[in-house]
């Protein structure tokens, strides 16, 4: 896609690290190096690259918070996946 285009069409090439946006794969490849050249930091979850752990942090944070399972008879244990709840109840709890 020509520079026209992208313009024109809104379709532009973002930085995946700020959403920058250029209409040239210079243009991007440019402002990565300059802006963020080895300070990329992934999120293990989505797998989005953030210029620093903080910026990370706050992602998770908003985009992906951890939900935990308490277990009713213990009150003091909580997992963080409800099969592993489930499982924990059947071995420690069934009746």
């Amino acid at each position: 896609m020509t520079r026209h285009q992208r313009i024109h069409s809104g379709d532009y090439l973002k930085c995946d690290l700020c959403s920058a946006k250029f209409t040239e794969p210079c243009e991007l490849r440019a402002h990565r190096q300059s802006r963020h050249e080895g300070i990329s930091v992934a999120c293990p979850v989505c797998g989005k690259l953030f210029p620093s752990k903080h910026s990370l942090s706050n992602h998770r944070a908003q985009q992906h918070p951890k939900k935990t399972f308490t277990c009713t008879f213990c009150k003091d244990r909580s997992f963080v996946k409800l099969g592993n709840l489930q499982h924990h109840i059947d071995i420690f709890h069934k009746s």
